[in-house]
């Protein structure tokens, strides 16, 4: 009885843990659902390998806006479509690349991770380098 109460109260795993994590050099990585196992070398590889990708994305964009004043002067729209390029180039180029499991397609799925990009990836970066890239010229 105390058993079936156990197992009737557990929540699920979400299904983000249940992906395969990679090492940058190539080595297959622990399931994540293990990842504590591993201690916290493995989690801040992981959180390295996170900021170093999200510093990229602004620095190029911040690159790209000395040569193209159109993204100082739009930041919003810029902003908006730079999150969308960014969702694209990660799913396309850098998670394939990762060895992480492949899900099927979901629409869903890419919509919310569409506008997670475009909301907390492609504005702030838009918005912080237009404030910011005013005091350099």
């Amino acid at each position: 009885m105390v058993g079936r109460l156990r197992t009737s109260f557990r929540s699920p795993q979400p299904s983000i843990s249940r992906g395969r994590v990679q090492s940058p050099f190539g080595e297959p990585g622990p399931q994540t659902s293990n990842l504590l196992a591993y201690g916290s070398s493995t989690a801040l590889l992981g959180l390295f390998c996170h900021f170093f990708i999200a510093f990229s994305a602004a620095t190029v964009y911040l690159t790209a806006s000395l040569w193209v004043p159109f993204l100082l002067e739009h930041a919003v729209i810029s902003g908006a479509f730079y999150g969308v390029a960014v969702y694209f180039f990660m799913n396309r180029a850098v998670v394939p690349l990762s060895g992480a499991i492949k899900y099927p397609f979901s629409l869903q799925m890419m919509v919310i991770g569409v506008a997670i990009h475009i909301f907390y990836i492609g504005l702030p970066i838009a918005l912080v380098v237009k404030r910011y890239s005013m005091q350099w010229k």
